[in-house]
């Protein structure tokens, strides 16, 4: 398995809300999706915004800390990912180290270029990521959300 990963270019703190948007594309395309969040405070905002951020729709979705292959939902927000139960998505709210980013086949970073210390630490992970052979693709934020992508 080759990991792939795809970095979305923010250029204003608009990340809460392209994390719910990401949330429903990929759950309507059939994709089981695992967003790693920093904390027990940052999964509760997400698990609440993914209740309220749209009137037409609803995410199946699930908050809890520890992910196991007993959890069922498309959609799960955790802060301890230890191995891949079987999902397509990893999508990290929160950086997460690279043993856990290489265990999925396709994972949405983020650059966020309307913060100089998030970029920096973004363009380290980019090096870090081209250093282990990883493929990387860039994006912007509507185009990616624009993209008819599997």
């Amino acid at each position: 398995m080759v990991t792939t990963i795809q970095f979305i270019v923010l250029t204003g703190d608009t990340k809460q809300k392209l994390i719910c948007e990401l949330a429903e594309k990929f759950y309507f395309a059939g994709k089981k999706t695992i967003i790693q969040v920093k904390d027990e405070e940052e999964g509760n905002e997400l698990d609440r915004l993914l209740w309220i951020w749209k009137q037409a729709s609803f995410v199946p979705h699930l908050f809890t800390r520890t992910l196991s292959y007993q959890i069922l939902e498309p959609v799960v927000l955790t802060s301890q990912v230890i191995d891949n139960p079987g999902y397509d998505i990893f999508l990290m709210a929160c950086p997460a180290p690279l043993e856990t980013v290489i265990k999925f086949e396709r994972v949405i970073d983020f650059a966020e270029k309307y913060d100089k210390q998030l970029l920096k630490l973004s363009r380290d992970r980019f090096v870090l990521y081209r250093g282990s052979k990883l493929t990387l693709e860039t994006w912007e934020a509507d185009k990616f959300l624009a993209a008819n992508l599997p």
